[in-house]
């Protein structure tokens, strides 16, 4: 009879059949996996700004979480260069964002300005951070850098005003 067709039956993999599980229940819970940036493995947020998991490390006996903290604590170099460069990217952003999204003079838009900038700060960042250069160095590169910058911004409005 028509109606009677011959089922196939498909085989699942116990791990795929757990992978989908977790997959719609991390969906339909709003939660959202992370890598831990120490170990490499992933996580299951708790909060928006989990960077490391909890799980213990077999060496030190303490997590991942509990270990960054006590390298973070143990110099205070490392958080000052962070929020050195944070707060250069950030106003940097700023500045671009609040600007007409146009050709600058080199025919670069906006954003691949920003890039190009982002990406010249993060080496000076890893300098400072690997011992390359100091942290007031740093400050003075990236203050320099964003004055050069605005420093060419003003002299290419001139030379737009001049043309008109």
């Amino acid at each position: 009879m028509p109606w009677e067709r011959k089922v196939t039956p498909y085989q699942f993999s116990p791990m795929l059949l757990v992978l989908n599980e977790f997959e719609w229940l991390c969906r339909h819970r709003k939660r959202k996996l992370r890598k831990c940036r120490h170990c490499g493995r992933y996580f299951v947020l708790k909060g928006p700004k989990m960077l490391f998991c909890e799980r213990m490390l077999e060496d030190s006996g303490e997590t991942c979480r509990e270990f960054e903290n006590r390298i973070r604590l143990e110099s205070p170099d490392l958080q000052e260069i962070e929020r050195i460069y944070e707060s250069a990217r950030d106003s940097y952003r700023r500045k671009l964002r609040n600007a007409p999204n146009r050709d600058t003079a080199a025919g670069k838009k906006n954003w691949e300005v920003f890039e190009d900038w982002k990406k010249a700060a993060i080496q000076k960042r890893d300098a400072a951070k690997s011992g390359e250069i100091t942290v007031d160095e740093l400050r003075s590169a990236l203050r320099e850098e964003k004055r050069q910058d605005l420093v060419k911004e003003k002299n290419r409005k001139e030379l737009c005003s001049t043309k008109n």
